[in-house]
Parts: structure tokens; C-alpha cells; sequence
């Protein structure tokens, strides 16, 4: 199975900046259908050593040295068979795939032909309903990122980079077969959720409506909505030299604005996409976003500006174009540089946005630093769980709204994952070269809010993401429907008495008591949070005078609860909670090559596992091993006889500590059996006969005209005796590969062993 997107994916750059991406982008554009051959070569090669690195440089290096400029997001090939269209643009199957005539025509035979031609390619092909075919490339970067505590294979990988703080594994490839053969090998060993294919994110249009009106305290009419404009004025009297750090990942930035000039620029600031420190700005939206946030803040704010965008000739046209790798590791860095709130006007937008999780493992860690990340919503005019990574549960996303309050119909996203409005229409902000412009979009909407949570933590610096929501839900203006609602989120937010309401004081917070809502959890990976109150005189502390953090809540063991002061509160109080081990659940037991084979569900927490096995009419249960890795997902056992019966069961263990398990599995131990003999023994048949299995009821047979046995077609032989089958009724000049293995009936169900070795076998007659 590959990770694949059915839909272009497309970047949120306001209006300004409509980009699209699809994993079929980059990729050499001649199809070269695998072989079992060529998997196995790709696979044997002699790999690179895995070099373990600290520094993102080292890592965005990659991306230079293996970077395509000719790609497409999709070929369709229409129901009629006489126009094909690249891309939307109408073109012939030639020249959007580089096919000579010969194999053109051969594609273009049928609906079927253009499947049989692809399946066995690093294309992936889909054929519609009404005929039409729809081609695309998941594997264009070649490029592999895996997260798994240990690697021990790379399948062949020239290039492999370690980043010991993430678990992160970054392999490269030199063929997209080469990617495919491993992605499919990886993403089986570590599963899916944890192996992506690195892709690539391309500019589709850029707008740009410019304009010179401002305002005298602030440009941007949304300051004013929002008064960020008068905390901006007061800001020197209420939060002194307090400081925030945002940061900013974008098309690149004019630092030299005088948007600017009152702001620091991190020295850190960096170019992801090209490797270097040259952020200057390629299209003029990262400028005109950060110019935002500059305009609505004071001098105590500072700029960490992260360029992830970088211009690639695309058939004769500059576009900007970045990758999933370059973001994610962007986005990491300003982590590691303690970014206090971090601004991504851009997303992947896609049907299928809400599955994705490329970026999930780095922004949980943004989460749990207590760093808000905020994403543009969108400018489709659909539902915010169509962009990504704005329907990600850490993220907050936001939606647009005009100079009134109301909401932007004509582009903003919407729907239940909307957190919060703000002003996107027509918003006055820097230029890249000097001057102003204006846009419209969610690009423009999230650097108000922002420049929002600015505000908040310099007033709350050890405010954690929850303790900002609570902040912005409470200066929320309810514009829509009552509550929560699917244009406005929460609201807008109003934050102009936000200093006035949040003086000094004392109040002493280790006095007081506080309570959570949970004592003891059960460990599922995630972080546990417990609601905390806190008590005093008897009444409960408004949650905005304090902040509350979390230490060691992830994993099993005494989790630890902060509650610390905040403004006119100070002192802490220090509370514990528990997180025990879940049960370990075997998900399968089968038959394999060598013995049987136990796969469970990985258990969060777990250290290793330990594997107990009943064996034949026993009651008793033996430990057969021990697994000392808690990323182990199964084992085999070889020690089995043919024809006996084995009962197993796993438990999780954390230190000395054993877990529970949920169910157990039981197997009728069969070995495989071998086909002696496959052969065209007739016209338009194929003669099999194999070993016989004398514990076996009977057998299966499967044959199909590929290798990896898609759509394959099966007979069972209901005689464990019965060694001999004849198929008939085939396709004469295809080829046939067929496979043989046993099943015995145990208590009116099936246990088979595993699939013999495969015999290929051409009907010549």
C-alpha cells in the first residue's frame, strides 16, 4: 500500500499565494512498470551508512541535492480515448508522459489498458466511473521520512540522515522504484501512520492588489477590530522589557522594511529551502504577512523568519516550491529556538486533509512546549478539514472576516474545526522592496491573531496552548451563532482591556490548595492533562490568573503537575498523577515460513514485551520470549511442530513493571507446502501439482498475471490427498504466476499455512 493523495494539494498564501500540491509533482515522466528483478536489485544494493545529525542545515541539504524541476499533480486520460489532459491542460499522452507513439496507442486501447499498463509502475492509476483514468506519482522526491526508535535497514537508501530528537529517519533514493520498494517495506515494518513520502508543494497563481491607504497607529484596519492598537500603546507601561519571540514560516521576508525597524531579527533566522541565510522574500507574501504582525506590536516583539519557499523553473515559468521534509524541519527549529507563538499562513488543502500526519509528531511537541502554532484556514470556501495542518486538533485556525465583523463568504474556509476569526479583507501591509500593499485571504487573518497571542505571552510567558485558547475564548466577540460555530469559531477577539483587566497584585498561589480532575491514567502515547482547579478561601481561582504545566505525562510512570502564578498571583503548587501500562492485544497469529508469527498491538509505555504460549490440550502457560524493544510488533515462533495446536498471549512490561493483556489467539501449526511442477499442458491450460501436507483438509491455489498477485483469481481443492489441479480457460501469450498452500478445518474454521514459493508460467498455446 502507498501513502497517496487522491487531489491536488494546494498552499494557503492568502489570495496572494494559491498553491497547489500533489504527491504525483516532481518525478523523471516515463513510467518503468517494476520487476521482481528490479525490487530485489534496489533492495540488495549496498546502502549508505546512517549519518546521525543535530543541525537542520544538515538535513535541508538534502533537498538540493536531489531536486527535480519537471513534474505533474495528475494526467487524465478521458473516457472518449482522444484528449488527454495534463495538469488541466489539454496535451497528448506522448508528450505528458514522454511515451513513444507505440506505447501511447497500446495505453489508449481501453480503460483496462491503461490499468494493466500502470499497475505494476511507480504510478498510481485510478479508474473512474464514467472511464476516465486518472495517473499519479506518489514517489517524485524519491525521498522517504520515517519516525522509529531503531532503523536497521534502509532498503537500499545513497542517503540517510538520523535526528535523534524527533526519531526521525530521512532516506533518500536514487530511482523511484528504488522509493516504492522500500516505502512498501518500511511502511509494513513501522506502519504507515509513521512512514511518509516526502512531498512536494507547488505555487499555482500569485495575486497581488496593491494599495497605500493606512492608518496612523497601525496599517491594518484589523488592529483597530482586535485593539491591538491600543496595547500597542500601552505595552511599555504594562509589560516593560518583557519580550516574545514569533516565528514565521513563509515565502521569504524583505527584513530590511521599515515595517521592521523597531523589531528585532533573530540572527537565527534561516532559509530552509535553499540552505543558506538568505530570507529575502521570493513572491512578497511573507513580507506582507510578517509586516502584520510587526504593525500591530511593539518593539518587545521579535522576528524568528524561516523561509521554506524557494523559486524552481517549472517548464519555462518560475514558481515557488517547497517539501513536506523542508516544512516539517523548519518547523522544528522553531521549537529548538523557543519560539513563543509560531505563524504558518499556508496548508495542504485536500479532501482527504484530515488524514494526514506528516507534520503531527512536531507540532505535538510545539503542544506540549507550550507553543501555539497558528494556521491559515483556507480560501477555498470549504471546510476547514480540507486544509491542512489548520485541522490538526494543536493547531488553531483561522478564518476571515471583513472590516465589519462578519465573515468572509467569498474565499474563507469554514466548518467545526474553525478556532477563531480575524480580519483578512483587504489588510494593509508591508511590500517586499518598500512601501504597501494589500491582500485578502486567511494568509492575511492569522497574523492578526498572532500578533494577538504576542500580547498574551507577554503578559503570561509560561502560559501553555491551553492557557492561551482560555484567553482568546474569553475575549472572544460571539459574532455567529451562540457559542462555538462553524464560520467564526469562537469568535473574534477583542483583547483592548486585556492589560487593564490583568494588573499587578499579590495573591500567594503555594497557600491555596488545587485538585485534578483524574488521579491516574491509562498510557496511550498522548500527553495526559488533567484539569486543574484551584481553591481559594473555598472558591475557585479564575483560570487566567495562573498557568499550569506538565512533566513526564506521556509515559507510564508519576506524572507531575505545576501551577504557577500568573500577574497578580505568585507561588506554585505541585501536584502527581499516574499513567499505567495498557493491555497488550494480539492482532494476528498465522502460519509463516519458518514457524508461527504473533503480531500485536504496540502498547504505549511499553519497554518490551513478554510472549506466553499454551501448548495442545495444556492448561498451563509458558513464557517462550521476551521482547526487549517497545517498538517490537511481533515475533515468530519456530520452535512448532506440524499438526500440533498453540494457544499465545502478550503482555506489556515497563521496567519491572508487567501490564495486562486482552485476548489470546490460537493456531493449528501447518507448514507450507511447494508447487513440484507448474506447466502449459494444454491449450489455454496450466497443470500444477505440489507436495502434499498429510495435516492438511486441502488446499488453495492463487494465480494472477502479476507479480505482487493483484485481483488474483483462487481455487480452493477441498481433499487433503488431492495433489494435482488443472486451470483452465486462460489468456494465451500472458503470463502466469501461481501459488499453492494448505488449510486443515479446526473447529469449523480455517487455519492455513503459508503461500508456497511462486512458479511463473507463459501460455504459449
Amino acid at each position: 500500500m502507498k501513502h497517496s493523495i487522491k487531489k491536488g494539494i494546494s498552499l494557503v498564501l492568502a489570495l496572494s499565494l494559491c498553491v497547489s500540491l500533489g504527491m504525483e509533482s516532481a518525478l523523471a515522466l516515463t513510467p518503468q512498470p517494476s520487476s521482481a528483478g528490479a525490487a530485489a536489485q534496489n533492495t540488495s544494493a549496498e546502502q549508505a551508512p546512517i549519518e546521525t545529525v543535530s543541525d537542520a542545515a544538515d538535513i535541508t541539504a538534502m533537498v538540493q541535492n536531489y531536486w527535480e524541476d519537471s513534474f505533474f499533480e495528475e494526467v487524465v486520460i478521458n473516457p472518449n480515448r482522444e484528449t488527454v489532459t495534463k495538469d488541466g491542460t489539454e496535451t497528448t499522452l506522448e508528450q505528458a508522459l514522454d511515451l513513444s507513439h507505440a506505447e501511447a496507442e497500446a495505453v489508449l486501447e481501453s480503460p483496462n489498458a491503461a490499468a494493466d499498463y500502470f499497475s505494476n509502475s511507480v504510478y498510481d492509476s485510478q479508474t473512474t466511473e464514467d472511464g476516465q483514468v486518472v495517473i499519479k506519482a506518489p514517489f517524485q522526491t524519491m525521498r522517504i521520512i520515517l519516525y522509529a526508535d531503531t532503523l536497521s535497514d534502509t532498503y537500499g537508501a545513497v542517503e540517510a540522515l538520523h535526528s535523534p530528537d524527533y526519531d526521525e529517519y530521512i532516506l533518500q533514493y536514487d530511482s523511484q522504484e528504488a522509493a516504492q520498494t522500500a516505502y512498501d517495506k518500511l511502511a509494513e515494518e513501522h506502519g504507515q501512520d509513521h512512514c511518509f513520502v516526502d512531498q512536494l508543494i507547488t505555487q499555482d497563481d500569485l495575486l497581488m492588489d496593491t494599495g497605500t491607504s493606512g492608518a496612523a497607529s497601525c496599517y491594518s484596519w484589523g488592529a483597530t477590530l482586535m485593539g491591538l492598537d491600543q496595547l500597542k500603546a500601552q505595552a511599555g507601561n504594562a509589560v516593560g522589557d518583557s519580550s516574545v519571540t514569533v516565528a514565521v514560516l513563509d515565502t521569504g521576508f524583505d527584513a530590511e522594511h521599515t515595517f521592521f525597524e523597531q523589531h528585532t531579527i533573530s540572527p537565527d533566522s534561516y532559509n530552509f529551502m535553499d540552505n543558506s541565510t538568505d530570507i529575502s522574500d521570493v513572491t512578497g507574501h511573507g513580507t506582507h504577512v510578517a509586516g502584520i504582525i510587526a504593525d500591530c506590536t511593539p518593539a518587545n516583539i521579535s522576528f524568528l523568519l524561516l523561509r521554506v519557499f524557494s523559486l524552481q523553473n517549472v517548464d519555462g515559468t518560475e514558481q515557488a516550491r517547497s517539501t513536506t521534509l523542508v516544512v516539517n524541519t523548519a518547523l522544528q527549529y522553531a521549537v529548538e529556538q523557543r519560539a513563543d507563538v509560531i505563524n504558518m499562513s499556508f496548508g495542504w488543502n485536500n479532501s482527504n486533509a484530515s488524514s494526514y500526519t506528516f507534520l503531527d509528531e512536531t507540532i505535538t511537541a510545539a503542544y506540549q512546549a507550550g507553543i501555539p502554532i497558528c494556521c491559515a484556514a483556507g480560501n477555498e470556501s470549504d471546510d476547514v478539514k480540507t486544509s491542512y495542518p489548520a485541522c490538526n486538533k494543536n493547531t488553531i485556525a483561522v478564518s476571515s472576516v471583513n472590516e465589519d465583523g462578519s465573515f468572509d463568504t467569498v474565499y474563507s474556509n469554514y466548518g467545526s474545526g474553525i478556532d477563531f476569526a480575524a480580519p483578512g479583507v483587504d489588510i494593509v501591509s508591508a511590500k517586499s522592496g518598500g512601501g504597501v500593499c494589500t491582500k485578502t485571504g486567511t494568509s492575511m487573518a492569522t497574523p492578526h491573531l498572532t500578533a494577538a497571542i504576542s500580547y498574551i505571552k507577554l503578559r503570561a510567558p509560561s502560559s501553555t496552548v491551553a492557557d492561551v485558547y482560555e484567553v482568546l475564548q474569553r475575549y472572544a466577540i460571539d459574532a455567529g451563532t451562540p457559542g462555538r460555530d462553524k464560520l467564526y469559531g469562537w469568535g473574534y477577539v477583542d483583547l483592548s482591556t486585556y492589560f487593564r483587566d490583568n494588573p499587578g497584585g499579590s495573591h500567594d498561589l503555594s497557600a491555596m490548595t488545587a485538585t485534578l480532575s483524574h488521579s491516574s491514567y491509562t498510557c496511550d502515547g498522548t500527553a495526559k492533562r488533567p484539569a486543574v482547579t484551584v481553591w481559594e478561601n473555598g472558591a475557585a481561582v479564575p483560570e487566567h490568573n495562573y498557568t499550569v504545566s506538565y512533566q513526564n505525562n506521556r509515559q507510564v510512570g508519576t506524572a507531575t503537575v505545576t501551577i504557577t502564578g500568573v500577574g497578580n498571583y505568585r507561588g506554585s503548587i505541585t501536584k502527581s498523577f499516574s499513567i499505567k501500562l495498557g493491555a497488550a492485544a494480539i492482532s494476528s497469529a498465522a502460519n509463516g515460513i519458518t514457524g508461527i508469527t504473533v503480531t500485536w498491538r504496540r502498547v504505549p509505555g511499553a519497554s518490551g514485551y513478554c510472549i506466553y504460549r499454551q501448548t495442545g490440550a495444556s492448561s498451563s502457560w509458558k513464557k517462550v520470549k521476551t521482547m526487549d524493544k517497545g517498538s517490537s510488533v511481533n515475533w515468530t515462533d519456530t520452535k512448532v511442530s506440524n499438526g500440533a495446536t498453540y494457544r499465545y498471549l502478550v503482555r506489556p512490561y515497563c521496567g519491572k513493571t508487567l501490564g495486562p493483556y486482552k485476548g489470546s489467539k490460537t493456531v493449528y501449526r501447518l507448514t507450507r507446502t511447494s508447487l513440484s511442477s507448474a506447466k502449459n499442458s494444454a491449450s489455454r491450460k496450466l497443470s500444477l501439482a505440489w507436495k502434499r501436507n498429510n495435516r492438511a483438509s486441502g488446499y488453495q491455489l492463487q494465480y494472477a498475471t502479476n507479480s505482487r498477485f493483484r485481483s488474483p483469481k483462487t481455487v480452493t481443492v477441498k481433499s487433503g490427498k488431492m495433489v494435482t489441479q488443472t486451470l483452465s480457460r486462460l489468456k494465451k501469450g500472458k503470463q502466469y504466476y501461481v501459488r499453492v498452500r494448505c488449510y486443515k478445518t479446526v473447529s469449523g474454521g480455517r487455519s492455513y499455512s503459508a503461500w508456497s514459493i511462486r512458479k511463473v508460467v507463459k501460455i504459449k498455446r
